[in-house]
């Protein structure tokens, strides 16, 4: 049996340096003990041996307020309780004595093999237990629907049962949480876990439903009642608290007929409660996420933060679906749910970046607010530096108190729930006074705010903040009634509504508030008496309504709220009336139904409180993805309506993604010197549709911080690779900005890659966010961007041509495309028969009608000497050229490049940036050897490339072709060289003969390269700029002219066949004769490290 002590630990990479501490806590019996323990600075981890069981829970507070641990590891007589101070899992205990060979245990075991002071986080993964409760939760919701048998929609059948388990899930973490508990005969309290309680319930109970309907809507949601009998157990109650907060308040739902039923009317039949219990007690329910126990008959821990991830995954798909029928719904093995063939599902954000998130905006916001001299990267060094400091701690705490935080897109609460653990171990650690539970409290009413337009996302949202709240009851005490949130976590379009204060300043309701208004001033006020502060007066009031609802319960708390939602109503009338004429003076076409259908959000009026002072401190999130055809298809006026609400701001332009009119939005309400910071698509960063808003980040904000995980996805099963910004939101300074660029690993660590200048980012193509250079790579390439000559002022560069029907869906590609010749037979080839040096013929003709067609281009265009190269760059956008002289046509998925003079001046389009050189003497084979060089694949990949493309692919346009920079200092022994060098890679491509051609594609060629760009840096340095003299004698000349009309002819003559053979001999032999003279010359292989260890060569390689 493996022990997973002291020695475990050092072989995992743990304590290989550790401090021997201790420290005093106070017992739950109340007398005073101390801990001794080892403390691995460098990973954050305590290891404990000797201490008793039942402290653990003791212990873990002390520390928690008192140091900045991240890993706790206790060992005790074969057991390991192991915890950590965040994420979604706070625990991993395991018994290694346990007799059940469940897959439960395997699957402990198999995280203990994983564990490691690389991947300490791999104890606490929890997608075995969220794969397993998700698949088996949707089980149980669809029969649930389908055992409705009220005359509903079958979309309001699975949201009633969804809140029917929403309620039920909630109760079963109260009950274990002890909240609830039993009551005998003689008034004595009973414990009971939760899975003994609703086994109990269900057996004695005649009709579970009709229980379940009592105990949430006449005693969770009644403040006068607490005592609950149980039918079928005479003397027998439940101690059940008032709870408030609106989750047990009853709903009503509306039937097709129009007419409205409540839920407590639902009739379900046919349901089996039992197989619903049994399932929800298989697993252990940690509200609070500490404990040192665990039922060994258990499948997993379930958390409120793991019921997060399954939550949102369901409400957003039910929202995917534009009908429901439960009959068409099924699942996929994994358990995501799907209609017809089409997958339904959310992309949770995973908690290293929620968590990542939240630190690096709230941290540098209070520090901002202390103005101290000394700067700090993260709270622990802070608080390391200033423990003993109680003034400096004392002003973070209130800087934390009173900080406003955002998520726009809230979804089911990850990241407030982020910002609440880090502002509750932040606050406690800076010696807040108030208990844990009025600390949490405070929290959420003060500091957490979120908007969301599915009402689902809403209420779950609110779930776990009170879920949050409930676990730091003491339930020793009178359990407190949860305050009312649902003026901090709203239902509305974060898009589509009033931010500016200015916009609504002129507006005054049509008529005189009714008279019970009255009370919400507590004095007489009518329009004419509002004084200068017009419609904001009035936001004021119901600002202190809600301040007076959050804290309301029973009656008091419903008139409250009846007055709000009057005023609300009323505010919302104005204000859509206004949007409403403002959208149709622009143009569009929408009334007040399809306007309200929008659900327009007001911030400045739903937050008059948070504008007041200036708008949101902390703004962050994971804003929707979803793509121009997307919205097309499914959203057409929303896809119309943004640009006109948002040009002003930031033009929306292009296939714009939503995520783009989020990020614009995140900074109008985001505070001046407040944070931002989204995790987003990587194309935001170079894609065209991003240009406006990167220049508006650019001259508007200071970016301080980007997070990358390189090539690898952040969220399963999404081919598009993601970024986190961390934005100041703050005019740029003349004092340049520093860019911190961080990566993040599988196993989430994360390290700092490289820091860049923001105005490098002023100066690049499109403003894109290069964030993968370095001060080297910009460095490179400033200095081949220096050179004057583009391919553009030599070459003619467009597509092919564009061969569907000039009448709109006559015709298209496939229709011109035969393998036999018809009217006008053209010789044909696609992208997929391109590579780098190489044409594959696969026999395709193009019956070539220009008048026909919608672009034919002109036929000296294809019949020229051409270079062509592909649309879509190689794999890590490298780039792929060859040479055509066989007269190949093709459509616009290849890019075309010849001479000007092959053209006359008629049939060419003007590009007025380039100035045309017909005299220049570059011939067609020396720019393919250029072109194919790795230093202009780097350059392409550094300027242009967006890697937006699956499996690090970019595409390739004709303005990129146009504007690749060509050396002036072309010598002729310099381009006689690589001229017959590039002859030899076209007879002999790399994908024909590797070795050889490798040799002279990637040694020779590209040193040529990098020593005709780079000769005034190699000389500074003492590396030779000779190396085109020392292999000129060596290069012989081979026939390839010749042999590619043979190659590429249709059909040869027995003659033809011969002659072809000989030059292959002749040519292979020249080639490998001289590749041996060239790898047996130790001078020019001296010559060549000596320029591949030039640190920009180094760089351009990818060695640096």
């Amino acid at each position: 049996m493996t022990e997973y002590d002291l020695d475990f630990l050092k072989e995992k990479g743990f304590l290989e340096t550790s401090i021997n501490m201790e420290d005093k806590y106070d017992t739950a019996e109340g007398t005073v003990k101390f801990v001794s323990y080892l403390f691995d600075s460098k990973n954050r981890l305590a290891y404990f041996v000797d201490f008793n069981v039942e402290d653990i829970a003791s212990i873990l507070k002390v520390l928690r307020e008192k140091r900045n641990f991240d890993y706790y590891w206790f060992w005790k007589e074969g057991r390991i309780y192991t915890f950590r101070t965040f994420g979604e899992n706070k625990q991993f205990i395991f018994n290694t004595q346990h007799s059940r060979k469940t897959e439960y245990i395997k699957s402990k075991k198999d995280k203990l093999s994983k564990f490691s002071s690389d991947n300490p986080t791999a104890l606490f993964d929890v997608k075995d237990v969220i794969l397993r409760f998700y698949r088996n939760l949707w089980n149980l919701r669809l029969k649930l629907a389908k055992a409705v048998n009220n005359e509903l929609d079958d979309r309001d059948k699975i949201l009633a049962a969804q809140r029917l388990l929403d309620r039920l899930i909630f109760t079963y973490f109260i009950a274990e949480k002890g909240i609830i508990y039993g009551i005998d005969k003689r008034g004595n309290r009973q414990e009971l876990s939760a899975r003994n309680l609703f086994r109990y319930l269900i057996e004695v109970s005649g009709d579970f439903h009709s229980l379940l309907n009592v105990l949430f809507f006449d005693y969770l949601n009644d403040s006068k009642k607490n005592d609950m009998p149980i039918q079928g157990a005479e003397g027998y109650s439940l101690f059940i608290p008032y709870l408030n907060g609106g989750l047990f308040r009853e709903r009503q739902i509306t039937t097709p007929t129009g007419e409205s039923i409540g839920e407590s009317e639902l009739e379900i039949e046919g349901f089996e409660w039992n197989d619903l219990i049994d399932a929800l007690n298989e697993y252990n329910w940690i509200i609070d996420g500490y404990t040192d126990t665990e039922a060994e008959d258990t499948i997993g821990n379930l958390t409120p933060e793991i019921l997060g991830h399954i939550y949102e995954k369901f409400v957003i798909s039910v929202s995917e679906l534009d009908d429901v029928d439960v009959d068409d719904l099924k699942k996929t093995k994994e358990g995501e749910l799907k209609k017809g063939n089409k997958k339904i599902g959310a992309y949770y954000t995973p908690e290293a970046i929620t968590k990542y998130i939240a630190e690096n905006t709230i941290f540098p916001f209070a520090m901002d607010k202390l103005e101290l001299d000394k700067k700090y990267e993260n709270f622990a060094d802070f608080h390391e530096a200033h423990n003993n400091d109680a003034d400096t701690l004392n002003r973070f705490n209130e800087a934390l108190k009173h900080i406003k935080v955002l998520d726009p897109a809230v979804g089911s609460g990850a990241f407030p729930m982020a910002a609440a653990d880090i502002l509750f171990d932040w606050r406690r650690k800076c010696r807040e006074k108030l208990d844990d539970y009025h600390l949490r409290r405070e929290i959420i009413i003060n500091n957490l705010h979120g908007v969301d337009i599915m009402e689902g996302a809403v209420e779950i949202c609110m779930l776990r903040l009170w879920l949050w709240l409930i676990a730091s009851v003491d339930t020793k005490k009178e359990i407190e009634a949860l305050p009312n949130i649902e003026f901090n976590v709203f239902e509305g379009n974060s898009l589509i509504g009033y931010v500016d204060e200015k916009e609504v300043v002129d507006l005054k309701p049509k008529n005189k508030p009714k008279a019970r208004w009255d009370t919400l001033t507590h004095k007489q006020f009518t329009i004419d008496n509002w004084g200068e502060e017009g419609i904001f007066y009035l936001f004021q009031q119901r600002n202190d309504k809600i301040r007076e609802y959050r804290n309301a319960s029973g009656e008091r708390a419903e008139r409250l709220r009846s007055e709000i939602k009057q005023m609300t109503d009323e505010f919302n009338r104005l204000l859509d009336g206004k949007l409403l004429k403002e959208l149709q003076n622009k143009g569009i076409d929408i009334d007040e139904d399809k306007l309200k259908e929008l659900k327009p959000f007001h911030w400045v009026m739903q937050f008059s409180n948070v504008f007041e002072k200036g708008g949101f401190d902390v703004v962050i999130g994971n804003p929707p993805y979803v793509n121009a055809w997307e919205m097309e298809e499914g959203s057409k006026l929303i896809r119309t309506i943004l640009p006109k609400l948002f040009n002003d701001k930031c033009p929306l332009k292009s296939h714009w993604d939503l995520y783009i009119p989020f990020i614009i939005q995140a900074l109008e309400i985001n505070s001046k010197q407040g944070y931002f910071s989204y995790i987003l698509p990587n194309p935001i960063c170079r894609e065209k549709y991003g240009i406006e808003v990167r220049k508006y980040i650019l001259e508007n904000t200071n970016i301080k911080n980007i997070l990358t995980s390189g090539v690898r996805n952040v969220f399963e099963g999404v081919s598009r690779q993601s970024i986190v910004l961390i934005i100041k939101n703050s005019k740029p300074k003349k004092v340049d900005n520093i860019i911190s660029i961080n990566y993040i690993d599988e196993d989430n660590n994360i390290s700092i890659l490289n820091s860049t200048k923001q105005s490098d980012w002023n100066n690049l193509f499109q403003c894109q966010f290069r964030y993968e250079m370095d001060s080297t790579s910009f460095d490179i390439i400033s200095h081949i961007d220096k050179l004057k000559v583009r391919l553009g002022n030599i070459y003619y560069v467009n597509y092919g041509a564009q061969i569907s029907s000039k009448e709109k869906g006559k015709f298209g590609k496939q229709y011109l495309l035969e393998k036999d010749p018809k009217e006008n037979p053209k010789k044909f080839i696609e992208g997929k028969d391109l590579s780098r040096y190489s044409i594959s013929d696969r026999g395709l003709y193009l019956d070539y009608l220009p008048k026909m067609m919608y672009g034919p281009r002109v036929p000296e265009f294809f019949e020229s000497p051409k270079l062509i190269t592909r649309h879509v760059s190689g794999k890590n956008d490298s780039l792929i050229f060859t040479i055509d002289k066989m007269g190949y046509y093709s459509d616009h998925g290849l890019i075309m490049s010849t001479d000007y003079e092959n053209l006359n001046s008629k049939n060419r389009t003007s590009f007025s940036d380039y100035t045309v050189d017909s005299k220049h003497n570059y011939q067609i084979e020396l720019l393919l050897g250029i072109l194919n060089s790795k230093l202009m694949s780097f350059f392409y990949a550094n300027v242009y490339a967006t890697g937006s493309l699956q499996g690090s692919y970019s595409h390739v346009y004709p303005q990129h072709v146009r504007n690749f920079p060509i050396s002036t200092k072309v010598k002729l022994s310099y381009s006689d060289s690589i001229v017959k060098i590039v002859y030899y890679l076209l007879f002999n491509p790399p994908n024909k003969n590797a070795i050889i051609s490798n040799y002279f594609d990637q040694y020779i060629l590209d040193s040529l390269v990098y020593s005709l760009y780079f000769s005034s840096n190699f000389t500074t340095v003492g590396i030779p700029t000779d190396l085109v003299d020392k292999i000129a004698s060596y290069l012989e000349p081979i026939n390839y002219d010749r042999w590619a009309q043979l190659e590429f002819k249709d059909k040869l003559t027995g003659v033809e066949m011969k002659e072809k053979q000989a030059l292959e001999e002749r040519n292979m032999t020249v080639i490998e004769r001289v590749y041996q003279r060239l790898k047996n010359d130790k001078e020019i292989q001296g010559c060549i490290r000596q320029i591949k260890s030039h640190p920009w060569v180094k760089v351009v390689e990818g060695e640096a």
